[in-house]
């Protein structure tokens, strides 16, 4: 296995030497986007090396967060994230999948995350891991859909970050469901591109009103030529801003 350095942020490290999926833009941008304010427990599926688990710690001081991550070796090390964070007294791993996890005595969050794996076909890793982590065998929109029904409050979140085919597939299956779309990011690589990722955040609550904007992430020329726009939503986290 090729080695891996940890990644550091301002306040915390990311250990990844077992992590099938390493620290990526995906989820520093979920971490940095998700609504946490007026959150006291949430719940990150599939927390991989709890890089969004820790981002919302740090960005609310209230916030209790349980990371659920079915990869052992990955569980492991974000355990160890964990304990070596400033936040480690409000973070809890726990190594299940979510269709063991949603059949425990039911803890209701008022926060919901994922990063998911999100491709429906393609071409396939000769690694089962990577295969899991980026295709839907395993945790398909239609499982992920049905845990946050039973897992969410009332009044609860559910923010997620998919490509645009699959978020349009995303937001037909929520609304069949019952979950209605509150807010949603367009995210560019770079203006003149085409649209990459869509952020999106849920509640049953429905509203006749949808928070739209756009993200640029990278100027015109030059790498991590970053846009005020993205230095303005990460700027607590990268060590180089």
């Amino acid at each position: 296995m090729k080695k891996s350095k940890p990644f550091k942020f301002k306040q915390f490290e990311i250990n990844q030497k077992w992590a099938t999926m390493k620290v990526g833009t995906d989820g520093v941008l979920l971490g940095a986007w998700t609504q946490v304010d007026n959150r006291s427990l949430a719940l990150d599926i599939g927390t991989g090396t709890g890089l969004i688990a820790l981002m919302m710690a740090q960005r609310n001081p209230r916030l209790n967060i349980v990371g659920l991550e079915p990869d052992e070796p990955c569980s492991d090390e974000a355990l160890v994230n964990f304990a070596a964070s400033p936040f480690k007294d409000r973070l809890q791993l726990i190594n299940s999948t979510i269709q063991e996890f949603q059949n425990i005595p039911k803890i209701r969050y008022d926060l919901i995350v994922s990063n998911p794996p999100f491709f429906l076909s393609g071409t396939r890793s000769i690694s089962d891991k990577r295969n899991n982590a980026r295709h839907t065998d395993l945790l398909d929109f239609d499982t992920l859909l049905s845990a946050v029904l039973l897992l969410l409050k009332e009044k609860g979140l559910f923010s997620l970050i998919l490509p645009p085919e699959e978020a349009e597939l995303f937001k037909k299956k929520a609304l069949f469901v019952g979950l209605h779309l509150n807010r949603l990011t367009e995210v560019y690589p770079k203006a003149n591109k085409s649209v990459e990722r869509i952020l999106m955040e849920f509640s049953s609550n429905r509203s006749s009103y949808v928070e739209r904007s756009k993200l640029v992430i990278n100027k015109e020329t030059g790498r991590n030529n970053w846009t005020p726009d993205y230095i303005a939503l990460t700027k607590d986290f990268h060590t180089i801003i």
